[in-house]
């Protein structure tokens, strides 16, 4: 399989995406490193999947992908987090051992994240699809924190 190239588009939306991560609580070293850490996992899976600058828009824009890449891109970034395991299935002790760091220095920001993963993680299920799976799950998330209602309340992954 041929990898696509990492357009400058394309790492520019990665940024934007990492600023989610950078939660006003979260100490500057924290924010840098985490971002940093995104990023790289992003362009990693970029290469991987050869996702689009449109499946990345959609994302940025707190839309779900609709492409297999965009949709793959997803799974393979949660794959790289240890969110899905490598079979493709939702890991639930890694998730919450991740919400457990973010607690330790971000608990105003846990306290907002953690009840909307217990109800992800209560109602995705897994898939045949590791793909759809992931997407699945960014979409409760995104449905969780609002940031799927148009002009409704600011979506919490909003900086």
């Amino acid at each position: 399989m041929r990898h696509a190239s990492v357009t400058m588009q394309q790492l520019i939306s990665l940024m934007f995406i990492s600023l989610a991560v950078a939660f006003a609580s979260v100490p500057p070293e924290i924010a840098s490193e985490i971002r940093e850490y995104v990023i790289g996992v992003g362009v990693e899976c970029i290469a991987e999947v050869g996702a689009s600058n449109d499946d990345i828009s959609k994302i940025i824009k707190h839309q779900l992908p609709e492409t297999e890449k965009g949709k793959c891109f997803v799974a393979c970034v949660y794959k790289k987090m240890n969110i899905l395991n490598r079979s493709g299935k939702i890991d639930k002790t890694s998730w919450y051992a991740i919400l457990d760091e973010l607690k330790s220095f971000d608990y105003d920001t846990y306290k907002t994240i953690r009840p909307m993963a217990d109800r992800c993680l209560a109602t995705v299920t897994n898939s045949h699809d590791e793909c759809e799976t992931a997407t699945n799950l960014l979409g409760c998330m995104f449905h969780e924190s609002k940031c799927d209602i148009p002009n409704g309340e600011k979506c919490i992954f909003d900086f």
